[in-house]
């Protein structure tokens, strides 16, 4: 991961080839990742290959882009170290876990990640300024293009799926879960809002690093449009939305940009503060409000009645009665993916059967990514995730003043999208954050090298 001292020369081969190919590659990414983000599980690998595929031509032609001496600070180190750590207790886990394999290899794909994301910031540096430019243009034009397409589907009853699925004739069948779409025969006629809660939380995770890099990459006035652009389409897209998710994502991420960009100390300070608390405090918060009934009062049911929240809530308690289980090493990497479904099978052989007693059976994750970690990891893996994402943020408060908003922003986004949602294992959902932290890097890398390659410093 490249540090601070970097020193580029420029070449008449920069600027040109190796720029252009992955920020190209990068913006179709952005754009199909956007509109069905279950394709980043696929779509990332293709970023750090095509980065060594351009290594390996500038070197074939003898004509390298750049020539750097790349230092890695101590903070880089300690994110390396952070990182490792975690992912190797993950692999560990393996040998106690009711699913090894899967374990296992839930683990080093989220290593893999985690090097890509390496691999691709270090590649960007070792490019020239004018290299780097195009790649920060891949970022913005990719997560605008994907605003505005997100924009049309959330008011149109997605009319850009119907047309893709009434033209290829897809069926009915191939189209899950089937309540969210409305069907005349065979044809497509209404997609429910709720399809798109994927593809609205990507956006948003992603809006900062377009808005950076649409800052760094072009000239005033029009870096404070396409600036204006982004946030807009991101706010107008996420009202439009039906995920709690992304609202609770958008208003974390902008009250923290917001805030850095008055104090950076102080975004700071409560980013460390969340994190710590989101990942260590998670069980004994769960359990002192259950155990105090303030999830089952009345006034709570009654706010939460129209959502998800109060079913979500029945889920996560019944993740922190399994703690006990193994709190120190957890029970496994996504482990509950195998448990949950077993103990179904259980409790339906149970009422067929002579109907003893039974526990309640487990969802196959808790929609918690904090808590499926103490569930799957222990206590050990919830301190080595907590000191990854430390890690993370001793990083990014390197940063330049200017570019400390959007990367705070999207750190709190990420944050926050790891609280209500998805399985923490998913490959497309692990893909997704590694998407978004090599954007970051690139709109970094692109604001260093100032408009057009122009470096501003």
């Amino acid at each position: 991961m490249a540090g601070r001292a970097v020193r580029v020369h420029q070449s008449d081969f920069a600027g040109c080839a190796s720029g252009t190919l992955v920020g190209s590659l990068v913006l179709a990414l952005l754009v199909v990742g956007l509109m069905a983000p279950r394709t980043f599980a696929f779509t990332l690998p293709l970023v750090p290959i095509a980065f060594a595929l351009t290594r390996l031509w500038r070197r074939r032609a003898g004509r390298p882009a750049a020539s750097t001496d790349v230092a890695m600070t101590s903070a880089q180190r300690a994110l390396i170290v952070a990182a490792s750590a975690f992912i190797a207790w993950s692999a560990v886990s393996a040998l106690w876990s009711v699913a090894p394999l899967m374990s296992l290899a839930k683990a080093l794909v989220a290593g893999a990640i985690i090097a890509s994301v390496v691999f691709c910031i270090n590649e960007a540096y070792r490019l020239s300024d004018a290299d780097a430019a195009r790649l920060g243009e891949g970022v913005w034009i990719g997560v605008m293009l994907g605003a505005a397409l997100l924009l049309i589907e959330v008011y149109t009853d997605g009319i850009l799926l119907r047309l893709v699925v009434n033209a290829l004739h897809i069926s009915p069948q191939a189209l899950k879960p089937q309540m969210y779409y409305i069907w005349q025969g065979s044809r497509l006629v209404q997609v429910a809002v709720d399809d798109l809660n994927r593809q609205v939380v990507s956006l948003v995770l992603l809006a900062g690093s377009g808005m950076l890099a649409a800052r760094a990459t072009m000239l005033s006035p029009w870096a404070r449009g396409l600036w204006a652009v982004v946030a807009a389409a991101t706010v107008i897209v996420v009202a439009g939305s039906a995920t709690e998710t992304a609202k609770l994502a958008l208003l974390v991420s902008v009250l923290i940009g917001g805030l850095a960009l008055l104090s950076r100390k102080a975004a700071f300070s409560l980013l460390v503060v969340g994190w710590l608390s989101a990942t260590m405090l998670i069980v004994p918060v769960l359990q002192i409000t259950h155990a105090a009934g303030i999830d089952r009062s009345p006034a709570v049911v009654k706010a939460l009645a129209r959502g998800s929240a109060s079913e979500r809530f029945k889920i996560l308690n019944a993740f922190v009665a399994r703690i006990g289980e193994a709190p120190l090493l957890g029970h496994g990497a996504n482990a509950a993916y195998v448990i949950g479904p077993q103990e179904i099978d259980e409790l339906d052989n149970n009422r067929a059967g002579d109907g003893g007693p039974v526990k309640a059976p487990l969802a196959q994750h808790p929609h918690n990514a904090y808590l499926q970690i103490w569930f799957d990891l222990g206590i050990v893996g919830a301190a080595l995730f907590a000191a990854f994402g430390l890690a993370v943020l001793g990083v990014l408060r390197r940063l330049d003043a200017g570019e400390q908003p959007a990367a705070f922003a999207t750190f709190a986004a990420a944050a926050a999208i790891m609280a209500p949602s998805y399985g923490l294992w998913q490959f497309w959902y692990m893909a997704m954050f590694g998407v978004g932290a090599i954007a970051l890097g690139l709109a970094v890398r692109a604001n260093r090298a100032g408009p057009g390659g122009a470096p501003t410093r």
